[in-house]
């Protein structure tokens, strides 16, 4: 597939306090849908070329279609390490090397430990902290040769009934996030982990009919993504000479 085309190259005359991405590349994994599709659009909107990473190949071309040539769908099941190997080898083939990597996918299961089945937990682990270490190992040469961003999206959700395997992947991913940002505190690269509570997206709807309360889902008592992508965004915003290294967020209004 032909490389991105970014801004400055298609001679958009927009001023760098309009489009505050212009000139980065960025890759998003779990880009066809919820936070990771709002994070995708608003970087391009800002300026930015984004390669979109999911296994929904055709939510991924429809969100391509809206964001503008901006965005570049890359279809890959983030639970095979041989197509998240081919897709670090796609996007570090290109001209523009990434610099901002967002860490989106993932998937949520709910039951107890002694009857689920120990293949839900393998499957948290592979999405949740597998594939993005992988990924980010894979990637790390090429955010390493300039000043770069990594981002986790993590989940305010805390060990309880009902959660373990869910819980276990979360807390190992935000292990992961903190050994990583200790390891690349000298070169330059950036790690924010992003915690956002109960969240309108498809993933949120399911959730509240795995707890019996389908009836209950109000989406717009939730944070919305483009909240989300807001407050993340910003904080990638601050000059280099900052680092945010978590953002937790939750409803104004109480759902639980």
């Amino acid at each position: 597939m032909p490389p991105i085309a970014n801004a400055q190259s298609r001679g958009l005359a927009h001023s760098a306090a309009q489009l505050r991405f212009e000139g980065r590349t960025a890759l998003v994994t779990g880009a066809s849908q919820g936070i990771g599709r709002a994070l995708a659009l608003a970087l391009a909107s800002e300026g930015a070329a984004v390669h979109l990473l999911a296994r929904a190949g055709t939510r991924l071309v429809e969100v391509a279609r809206e964001a503008g040539e901006r965005c570049r769908p890359l279809a890959a099941d983030l639970t095979s390490e041989a197509t998240i190997r081919a897709a670090a080898d796609d996007v570090g083939s290109g001209e523009q090397a990434v610099d901002l990597l967002v860490h989106c996918g993932g998937q949520y299961a709910r039951g107890t430990v002694a009857e689920s089945q120990v293949e839900e937990l393998d499957a948290q682990y592979q999405l949740t902290v597998r594939a993005p270490y992988l990924l980010t190992q894979l990637l790390l040469p090429g955010l390493r040769s300039h000043p770069s961003d990594i981002v986790f999206m993590g989940s305010t959700v805390r060990p309880a009934a009902l959660l373990g395997a869910y819980a276990a992947a979360q807390t190992a991913q935000a292990a992961l996030v903190r050994a990583l940002r200790d390891e690349l505190k000298d070169d330059d690269i950036r790690v924010l982990a992003v915690f956002p509570g109960r969240t309108a997206t498809p993933r949120q709807a399911r959730i509240f009919a795995l707890e019996g309360r389908a009836d209950a889902y109000q989406p717009e008592r939730l944070l919305q993504p483009e909240d989300v992508a807001a407050i993340t965004l910003d904080a990638l915003c601050l000059p280099r000479r900052a680092e945010v290294t978590e953002v937790w967020l939750r409803p104004a209004v109480a759902t639980y």
